[in-house]
């Protein structure tokens, strides 16, 4: 259950990077990716420039009930689900626009009809999130 909202760049190796070791087991579900404008992967996987095996693979990963959203391009991830589906993997991830009631001010919280509560993802109270002395 992470929330990666419109970074000011385009991450250089993705949102969700896995880099360089297997990475077999974990698991990627309940996410919403909000992508910068200009896009970028959402996932990647990648090995060190020498590597030639026994890197980070997403079919590896159990990869599920994510949701993802480009603010201009609804086919961003067309290609990352149809790789992903023929393998089993983000049989129900969908894209979408996750509703967020008020981002801007911290209230991450869902409006009615969101996609994100169909998917099980739960709103994230950043009010108790940081230091609270």
């Amino acid at each position: 259950n992470n929330l990666i909202v419109a970074p000011a760049v385009v991450p250089r190796n993705g949102y969700l990077s896995f880099e360089w070791v297997p990475v077999t087991g974990s698991r990627v579900e309940r996410n919403i990716v909000v992508s910068h404008p200009e896009g970028g992967l959402a996932l990647s996987e990648k090995m060190r420039k020498e590597q030639t095996a026994g890197g980070p693979k997403l079919e590896s990963i159990e990869l599920d009930k994510n949701l993802y959203f480009h603010p201009t391009d609804p086919h961003w991830m067309d290609e990352h689900l149809l790789r992903m589906r023929v393998v089993g993997k983000e049989k129900a991830s969908l894209v979408g626009d996750p509703l967020f009631v008020d981002p801007a001010s911290g209230d991450f919280s869902f409006q009615s009809g969101s996609p994100a509560v169909a998917l099980g993802i739960e709103p994230l109270d950043v009010s108790k999130m940081g230091r609270q002395d």
